[in-house]
């Protein structure tokens, strides 16, 4: 080995102490800045899930109202009705004058 070698590694023996503090200090801190990053970013979806999740329950909480104009199938229903109530009186009539007819024509059979 050169001289220069050898005098590189006597310094790096003397100070590996303070060279392995630094290179253990590094590593904590690379680890510390990615868990603080990653915990920002869940902690940020957290929080972007939950106004999400609250924005869409307020609108769907909000009560829509619509109005509906019934008028038509009330007058529908009403006409259907008048027309059942003309076809059961035509009917009872109907009834009626056949029974009439049948009690007339069993008297004047005897």
């Amino acid at each position: 080995m050169s001289q220069k070698k050898v005098d590189y590694y006597k310094e790096q023996k003397k100070n590996r102490k303070a060279i392995m503090r630094r290179e253990k200090m590094r590593t904590r801190l690379a680890v510390s800045a990615c868990v603080i990053v990653f915990a920002a970013l869940v902690i940020w979806f957290g929080i972007s899930v939950v106004g999400n999740y609250r924005a869409n329950a307020e609108a769907n909480a909000e009560a829509v109202t619509t109005e509906l104009d019934l008028s038509a199938i009330e007058n529908y229903s009403n006409s259907l009705s008048e027309k059942v109530a003309e076809l059961q009186d035509g009917e009872t009539a109907e009834t009626t004058e056949s029974a009439e007819e049948s009690v007339v024509a069993a008297s004047s059979a005897e």
